[in-house]
């Protein structure tokens, strides 16, 4: 039998063996490999022109720097680097199906990424093959003669916890997305898909109803493609997802992550402040009137211009030069 070397392997596939990627990135924007492996090449080319910044103009805190591990989780993980939070569903084995201990960390962890000044963006994905494949029916049976499960706040709160957090949230697909999987990633504000990602809405498999998923999905592909996709219960591919218009972006598998981090470190480029009243803004809107949303606009506008962060765009604009914000 035949060793490949990892660098063989690398050339065979037309990348450099001195790929340095995942050490070249400043703030958490990856930058051009000096070795000037396609890989580095073919990220670049996926993101649009104004992900294509330079390492000047990163600005700072927004990654790159020492991850910082919390280990009081059994279900997930919670990094922080710089100012972006990672929360990755940690049940690989079952491709991170949903239990009832992850949908407490979940919301535990969300709400604390909210509550944290220091984090600025949030990212979620998945361990291993899964981003997750839906509710773990073996440790909730739906059996009719069983009594139904008693909620509780966390239940409750789970998934409109992810519009609670004013703060942007990117789930980053790293593969099987199915059922309750599809209510964190439609509630998320920015997808990043892997090649390898496929999703279905099947509750309707199950005997259930559409959840969540279907509630995000008229919003995002509007009612026509949502009735496809909630009561077909199809898989499809995150190519199609992207096609319709909610995949904000497709890439190799093993460019997911740093897509999502190049997307965290742009939006940490934006005003903090700024990002999460559009954010409510954008929620809102939906359920007011021209004249109700020109009012929550003016009462928005008038608590921004007491920021800091005001003073420093409008400084940074004059002395044509990116602006550094601190979120205050």
């Amino acid at each position: 039998m035949t060793t490949i070397s990892w660098a063989d392997s690398r050339r065979n596939r037309g990348l450099s063996d001195t790929c340095t990627l995942s050490t070249s990135t400043t703030h958490g924007w990856p930058v051009r490999c000096p070795s000037g492996c396609k890989r580095s090449q073919r990220l670049r080319r996926n993101l649009s022109p104004r992900a294509r910044l330079s390492s000047e103009e990163a600005p700072a805190g927004a990654g790159g720097g020492a991850t910082v591990t919390d280990p009081g989780y059994e279900t997930l993980r919670y990094d922080v680097d710089g100012r972006v939070a990672t929360i990755t569903l940690n049940r690989p084995e079952v491709l991170n199906a949903i239990n009832d201990p992850m949908r407490r960390e979940l919301v535990a962890a969300l709400r604390r990424s909210e509550a944290d000044d220091g984090v600025w963006v949030v990212i979620i994905t998945g361990a291993g093959r899964g981003f997750c494949s839906g509710a773990d029916l073996r440790e909730r049976p739906m059996e009719r003669t069983r009594p139904a499960p008693q909620l509780s706040p966390e239940r409750d709160a789970y998934p409109p916890v992810l519009r609670e957090v004013t703060k942007p949230i990117i789930a980053a697909i790293n593969g099987a997305t199915r059922g309750a999987g599809c209510n964190i990633a439609f509630g998320c504000d920015f997808r990043v898909a892997s090649e390898s990602a496929t999703f279905a809405v099947n509750f309707v498999e199950r005997g259930l109803m559409g959840e969540s998923a279907a509630y995000y999905l008229d919003r995002l592909v509007g009612r026509h493609r949502a009735t496809e996709v909630a009561l077909l219960g199809e898989v499809f591919s995150a190519r199609d997802g992207q096609r319709w218009g909610f995949i904000n972006a497709v890439v190799p598998p093993e460019d997911l992550l740093p897509a999502a981090r190049d997307l965290a470190g742009r939006l940490c480029a934006r005003a903090p402040l700024a990002l999460r009243l559009t954010k409510k803004a954008l929620d809102r809107g939906h359920f007011l009137t021209p004249q109700e949303y020109i009012a929550m606009q003016n009462a928005m506008t008038a608590q921004l211009r007491g920021t800091s962060d005001l003073g420093e765009a409008m400084r940074a604009f004059r002395e044509k030069r990116p602006p550094q914000f601190e979120g205050r």
